[in-house]
Order: C-alpha cells, then sequence, then structure tokens
C-alpha cells in the first residue's frame, strides 16, 4: 500500500520559484517561448511595421525562459499589488504608489509586446485553421503548448 500525498517534493528550504516550477516546468515555459516566437513571426510578417510601431521591437527583445519568467513572475505579482490601469506599476512620476521593482525586472514597452504575442497554441495547426470550437473544448494543458 502507497502512502498518500505529495511525491517528490523540494527541500523544506526550498525558494518559490522551485515549487513554481512543479507545475510550469522548464520544458513547457519553452515551449511557450517557442509558439511565441512562431506566433510574432507571423504577425510581423503578415504586415509592415513602421519603425515606431510597439512590435517593430520584437527582435530586439529575444524573449527566452528566463525572460518569461520574470514575465509570469510580474503578473502574480500584480495580483498582489492593486492599481486601476496596469501601465501604473510602471509609474515613476509619483514616489507615493511608485512600485520601481516592476521597471527593474522588465520595461513596460518589453511587457506590453510580450502580453501582445503571448501564445501558448500552434496556429498552423488544421483545427486551428478554421476556428474549430472544437479546441477550446479539450481539457489538457498538453494540447495548446504541444
Amino acid at each position: 500500500m502507497r502512502n498518500p500525498g505529495p511525491r517528490n517534493m523540494p527541500a523544506a528550504n526550498s525558494t518559490p520559484i522551485v515549487y513554481f516550477l512543479l507545475s510550469l516546468t522548464l520544458e513547457i515555459l519553452g515551449k511557450i517561448v517557442t509558439k511565441t516566437k512562431k506566433y510574432a513571426a507571423q504577425v510581423l510578417g503578415a504586415q509592415a511595421l513602421s519603425p515606431q510601431s510597439q512590435l517593430s521591437r520584437w527582435d530586439s527583445m529575444n524573449l527566452s525562459i528566463s525572460v518569461l519568467k520574470k514575465y509570469i513572475g510580474l503578473v502574480i505579482t500584480m495580483g498582489l499589488i492593486k492599481v486601476k490601469r496596469v501601465g501604473m506599476y510602471w509609474n515613476k512620476s509619483n514616489p507615493y504608489i511608485s512600485t520601481p521593482f516592476f521597471n527593474s525586472v522588465l520595461s513596460w514597452n518589453q511587457f506590453k509586446l510580450i502580453t501582445s504575442l503571448l501564445h501558448c497554441y500552434d496556429n498552423t495547426r488544421p483545427e486551428a485553421r478554421h476556428g474549430n470550437p472544437s479546441i477550446m473544448e479539450k481539457s489538457t494543458w498538453d494540447t495548446y503548448v504541444m
């Protein structure tokens, strides 16, 4: 008879990121990075961008697992610190409501760029091309990151 409860638990003195990576593994993060880059290439290849466009800065951002972890960390932190608008997390003009931590992790422009292009699904898959509603009915995470 097996003992109930979790297996493969990290040491009690582990950092929060170790626990986080039990659910969102480096493999899954890598797949999200790959899907996001592929989607960005589709979006950027489908339109002519002006040099002033935020999307034109995508190549210089160099999305990686490390950058994606920072992005997710900021999103989680946003759940702990409430402001009226997302851009206010990067506000430097009012020292009473300033949250300099956010700008030290990612710039506001980087955050917006990742938000606009973040993708977990391959749009080139046959079921995605026709707006197939069965995609939304699938329940496993692997469906979206594979």
